[in-house]
């Protein structure tokens, strides 16, 4: 019996089975329930999603048609004007809509009112429903069908009236979408309503009839062992996409059992997926995803069984119903192309109250591109801003590409933005970072760009917001402006055929996730390289407790651990204690008052502390078996994070968190004891030898200060007999840190009784990413992926080794490409180092300043040349640069006494290509003069429209007789990175140093002074 609630298909199923996308199927004997887009019964005070159109809007409690408020509409003066949304985001080309309300008039007379569609593409005006005319004495309903027409950017549905001048009130505004959800296909279903098994088989022996349920009927299945039930075909699974399975099942009233286990299994490797207990109390929904591993031998053999769990009653009975297998259409849903410029209100976006009520509205004193933007203020906190609801936008598993011109408001100073999502699951949030861009001034727009993957999610919400600095600090509330965003998805991207790193290393390698790399291409790419997962963030202290503060386990690391169990990969946790993202309430009394370091407050915090452990190693071991056991993939924990002082100024070198302002050191001996107690102990399977590794983690342990500070630290544990197993080191550097600073951390603690692990390893390219830098970022990774292997085959004693993310778009510090693969899930030359493969030429690199330095007879010896190093060809000659517009400005001062008629210098700019002489010929303006080492040249090379920021493929080659030396190697092109003039301050030397006493000593009326901007 199909329920209401039940997953959403599409009539494209039929035709998708015809090109061979799944298994033929014959018939669809589970059909879409109808989806409520929108609902608006205005009790909740907001108007949200329906926004003024020419009008004056506002909830009201004076008047309703059903509960106590409705929604006003004054101030008109035309009989279009009245309230609007965009629907384009939330229906699917193709569907059928059903549009309802209620309207009223405020005052006297009488006018006719009706649901309108613009269809913003092709500027056509639909009406939805007939006129009903509408006077003050009574509601009245207005409704019709509306079938979504193809390639429309926008769809603004409003209300309209017929006299131009009149007030009324709008109540239960409903929309709702006839069919599937978009994008997902059928594989195979069964209601059990014409009782059959449709093209399911009996699994085992089981006695099975049909019951009735809910005015259709439930199959009952009498089982004698946990197969005995259903099957579906075989071959219906292909590797890579992300299916979804779903049922109903319940025991009967009459059932001997208070509960029981269901689950789907996926034969022959018996995969358990969405294993749910079920009672005889009422009926349950079991559902969960799972993925076809891409190394597969034969998918064709893939078969799905409904899977029981033994009891000691023997034979019993269960009820299923509804059982389904979906997936996305071509494994990424219906394309998206989406446009939002708010040239006819704010199409669907609306305010993201975090920390206060901000407003936002259209205006149309700014404007990227037509004459309105959408402009953000009254912000009370940084993630106060705005936001456009794409649940039911975004597919999981897909990739979607975001663009959006943004500015602060006239007259602000320049701020950082965030683009971020908010998912929500079964109750709990995850908020995904998906762009962050820093320096968004007041004065010009500047256009941001980012990629984001979807996960699954009950809801979702895309937003801008300002940048998140701490708990404690509610960032700034500068007012903003957006315009002109669009929102495109990405074609699938394609895994390429490739070495898999961990079969380089003979340790595990591990890489952070969330739910979107459990999904689609993502999913296959980090089963392909890797063998270990950290969870990213939702399994840090804050994401074990609701905001009622109730423990439970985040959905996102349910599904994190699920996709690591269903796979065969080890899950390494993090983090048991942190100073950062712990509930504030973890440091307070009941009262809300902070603790204090009173014995009676330390007990709480100890209490709290073990309380939290235990918590986590039993509901992971409920779930997923005893810690050791074949069922459980986890392995180790970072027990504590960060605990070490960036500096030297504490006799502990330890940092002053709120732990240590309450318990001080002990803090960390406890937390260390209790994991151990719980996960080696109490819920360890029987027989098992100490199963989990028990870490301690921090950063900038390739510093030497802080190296030290660590070092003591883990001694000073060990010697009191704190179990402390592992030392992790996160490993966040970039190409300016030595790599050899790395193996020297490992060396530091190979003399302790410990193992070690590298956590969270990402090498960032600076600021702006080149293609330089992206290869030699391929050198640092191989240069540590050698230093790994060699630490390993000498100590045996390298855990493992995490990359912090899967790929840069989805990197913390995504703007500066620090990961292995690119965004578009292809590798960088950072994989061919990570595999210890041939790596690309080394790519030169330097910024050029803006300036140029005339030809004359002055030009070689010009102080702009004096104000900067020079640039090194290799031992044979120098060179630096000034661009303007229309010319690039080189120095080039060439090591070589003796003269020969092929002596020259060629300039590769871009595709063209520039030579000058030592005898001054060429075909490039410019001067040439002997030196007391070899000959000098300064030239002008032609440029056209060069812009600051803009990037210069370039190389100098210099000839000596038959020898050709060029800045790069033959056939490549380095990079100069047009900047600003280079800024730079004359110091006067004095006759004496001065004295640091306070006074203003007389030498200083030598200096100049020196002015900032602010």
């Amino acid at each position: 019996m199909r329920h209401s609630r039940s997953i959403r298909a599409v009539t494209a199923a039929v035709a998708a089975a015809a090109a061979g996308l799944i298994s033929a199927v014959t018939a669809l004997p589970v059909t879409a329930a109808d989806t409520i887009v929108i609902s608006s019964d205005f009790e909740d005070g907001a108007a949200a999603p329906w926004q003024a159109r020419g009008s004056t809007i506002a909830v009201v409690d004076t008047d309703a048609h059903g509960g106590t408020h409705s929604l006003s509409v004054t101030g008109r003066t035309a009989d279009w004007q009245g309230v609007q949304t965009d629907v384009v985001g939330l229906v699917t080309p193709g569907q059928t809509l059903t549009v309802s309300g209620w309207v009223k008039l405020q005052g006297e007379g009488s006018t006719t009112a009706k649901f309108t569609v613009n269809e913003t593409t092709s500027s056509a005006y639909t009406q939805v429903t007939e006129p009903v005319t509408v006077d003050g004495t009574a509601w009245v309903e207005m409704t019709g069908t509306y079938t979504v027409p193809s390639g429309e950017a926008g769809l603004i549905l409003y209300v309209e009236a017929a006299e131009p001048t009149a007030s009324f009130l709008l109540d239960d505004l409903t929309v709702t979408a006839a069919g599937a959800q978009p994008g997902t296909v059928t594989v195979t279903g069964v209601d059990f309503d014409d009782e059959t098994l449709g093209d399911w088989t009996t699994s085992g022996s089981p006695d099975l009839t049909y019951v009735d349920a809910d005015g259709g009927k439930a199959l009952s299945i009498t089982r004698g062992a946990d197969f005995d039930g259903i099957q579906s075909p075989t071959g219906l699974l292909e590797p890579g996409v992300v299916y979804t399975f779903s049922m109903r099942a319940k025991l009967p009233d009459n059932s001997p059992l208070d509960s029981s286990q269901i689950r789907f299994v996926v034969a022959p490797a018996y995969t358990w997926v969405a294993n749910t207990t079920i009672t005889k109390d009422g009926w349950s929904e079991v559902t969960g995803t799972y993925t076809v591993p891409a190394d597969t031998a034969d998918p064709t053999t893939l078969q799905v069984y409904l899977g029981t769990t033994d009891q000691a009653v023997g034979d019993y009975v269960i009820l299923v119903d509804d059982v389904l297998i979906t997936r996305p259409t071509g494994g990424g849903g219906a394309p998206v192309d989406l446009r939002f410029d708010f040239e006819d209100g704010l199409q669907g976006w609306q305010a993201r109250d975090a920390q206060g009520t901000p407003t936002v509205a259209v205006t149309d004193t700014e404007a990227h591109g037509g004459a309105q933007a959408a402009l953000v203020s009254d912000r009370a906190g940084q993630g106060d801003g705005i936001a456009l609801d794409v649940t039911d936008v975004f597919e999981p598993g897909v990739t979607y590409d975001i663009s959006a011109w943004v500015k602060m408001a006239a007259g602000e100073e320049p701020d950082g933005l965030w683009l971020s999502v908010q998912r929500v699951t079964e109750g709990a949030s995850a908020f995904d970072t998906v762009g962050q861009f820093s320096g968004i001034g007041s004065t010009e727009w500047t256009q941001v760009t980012a990629s984001y993957t979807m996960a699954s999610a009950d809801t979702a919400l895309l937003y801008f917001e300002t940048p998140w600095v701490s708990e404690t600090d509610p960032g700034t509330t500068t007012p903003f402006l957006v315009d002109d965003i669009t929102i495109r998805s990405q074609d699938a991207p394609v895994v390429q055929d490739l070495l898999p790193i961990k079969d380089t290393v003979d340790f595990p390698l591990g890489v952070a996730v969330d739910s979107r790399e459990t999904t689609g291409s993502s999913a296959e790419l980090t089963l392909r390289h890797f063998d270990q997962l950290t969870a990213e963030n939702h399994m840090k202290v804050e994401a074990w407790y609701d905001d009622a503060r109730t423990f439970r386990m985040h959905p996102e690391a349910i599904t994190v651990m699920d996709f690591a169990q269903e796979n065969d990969l080890r899950m390494y946790g993090h983090v048991l204690v942190w100073h950062s993202q712990t509930p504030d309430w973890f440091f307070q009394d009941d009262e809300g008052a902070p603790l204090t370091d009173s014995e009676a407050d330390q007990q709480v915090l100890r209490d709290r502390l073990r309380t939290h452990i235990f918590n986590v190693a039993q509901a992971i071991s409920d779930r997923y078996g005893a810690f050791g056991s074949d069922t459980n993939p986890l392995v180790a924990w970072d027990v504590v994070n960060e605990v070490v002082s960036d500096s030297a100024e504490f006799s502990d070198g330890l940092r002053r968190s709120e732990w240590h302002r309450i318990l001080g050191e002990e803090f960390i001996d406890l937390a260390f004891t209790y994991a151990n107690e719980a996960f080696n102990g109490e819920y360890a399977a029987e027989g098992a030898s100490h199963p989990v590794q028990l870490f301690i983690n921090d950063y900038n342990t390739e510093q030497s200060g802080k190296q030290d500070r660590y070092f003591a630290l883990v001694s000073r544990l060990l010697e009191r007999g704190v179990p402390v197993d592992g030392v992790g080191h996160q490993f966040h550097v970039s190409l300016s840190t030595p790599v050899a600073s790395l193996a020297a951390a490992l060396d530091r603690f190979a003399t302790l009784p410990v193992v070690q692990a590298v956590t969270e390893l990402d090498v960032t390219v600076g600021s702006p990413v080149t293609q330089a830098n992206l290869v030699e970022q391929g050198y640092y990774y191989r240069d540590a992926f050698r230093i790994f292997r060699e630490f390993h085959a000498a100590t045996g004693d390298l855990f493992s080794a995490t990359l912090w993310g899967l790929q840069d778009a989805r990197s913390w510090r995504s703007e500066q490409a620090p990961l292995v693969f690119d965004g578009r899930l292809q590798a960088k030359p950072a994989y061919d180092g990570a595999v210890d493969g041939e790596l690309p030429a080394r790519l030169q690199a330097e910024l050029s300043f803006q300036g140029s330095v005339p030809l004359d007879d002055a030009a070689a010896g010009s102080p702009e040349w004096q104000r900067l190093p020079l640039h090194a060809v290799e031992d044979v000659a120098r060179f630096q640069t000034r661009w303007e517009a229309d010319h690039l400005t080189v120095l080039a001062q060439v090591t070589d006494p003796t003269v020969d008629a092929t002596d020259g210098l060629t300039f590769a700019v871009g595709d063209a290509t520039y030579a000058i002489g030592r005898d001054g010929a060429g075909d490039v303006a410019g001067l040439v003069a002997e030196t007391e080492a070899g000959w000098s040249a300064v030239v002008h090379l032609p440029l056209t429209d060069a812009a600051q920021g803009d990037d210069l493929s370039f190389d100098l080659r210099v000839t000596d007789g038959e020898v050709t030396t060029g800045w790069n190697a033959p056939g490549v092109l380095g990079t100069l990175t047009l900047v600003e003039p280079l800024s730079f301050v004359q110091v006067a030397e004095a006759p004496e140093a001065p004295v640091v006493d306070g006074a203003v000593d007389e030498a200083w009326a030598l200096a100049n002074a020196v002015t900032t901007d602010t």
